[in-house]
């Protein structure tokens, strides 16, 4: 039995010894745990600072370049303002102090047109009619004085032929020439 026992016994003390060792391997292996914990809180920090820093330049980079960007824009508009002076300048020097005539709106130049047209054709009939009888002439006139007092639209004759001296039966003269239904 006392071999048993020491058996045991060197088993025990076999497994102290492998304990004390694997103790021992387990807390070298938590200091290079600690170790390593803080070398990548080192390495973490040394990066945010080099991103960090990165960013900084960067946003100093960009801010330069807006700040030129922003003199170059305000020496651009000084000058655009000193031209647009001058230019001011010298058109008030060119321009004459007599005031512009306004030119008539195409409506007051047809309106005009046709009056001439109008007071041509009126000269050249009563010429015509001048040379023809005095008591056509007469009629014609009196027809045309009774239109205008009653509003009615009559035409004059002189010799069987219709004579327009109005502007109004010139324009918005409408012509029906073929009346047809639509097929649905």
């Amino acid at each position: 039995m006392e071999g048993n026992q020491n058996n045991q016994i060197e088993k025990l003390t076999g497994y102290g010894k492998q304990m004390y060792n694997i103790s021992d391997k387990i807390q070298n292996i938590n200091d290079s745990l600690n170790q390593l914990k803080q070398e990548v809180n080192l390495i973490k920090s040394e990066v945010e600072e080099i991103r960090v820093n990165e960013l900084l330049e960067k946003m100093d980079m960009v801010m330069n370049k807006t700040d030129e960007n922003l003199t170059n824009i305000q020496t651009e508009v000084y000058s655009q303002k000193e031209e647009l002076s001058q230019l001011e300048d010298h058109m008030k020097q060119n321009t004459p102090n007599k005031p512009k005539s306004r030119k008539p709106s195409e409506y007051r130049q047809l309106q005009n047109m046709l009056r001439s047209v109008n007071n041509v054709g009126q000269t050249s009939n009563q010429i015509n009619s001048s040379m023809s009888n005095r008591s056509t002439f007469n009629q014609t006139t009196s027809i045309n004085q009774k239109s205008r007092r009653t509003g009615q639209n009559t035409i004059p004759t002189s010799k069987g032929k219709k004579m327009f001296r109005g502007s109004q039966y010139d324009l918005n003269k409408n012509t029906i020439t073929r009346i047809s239904t639509s097929k649905k």
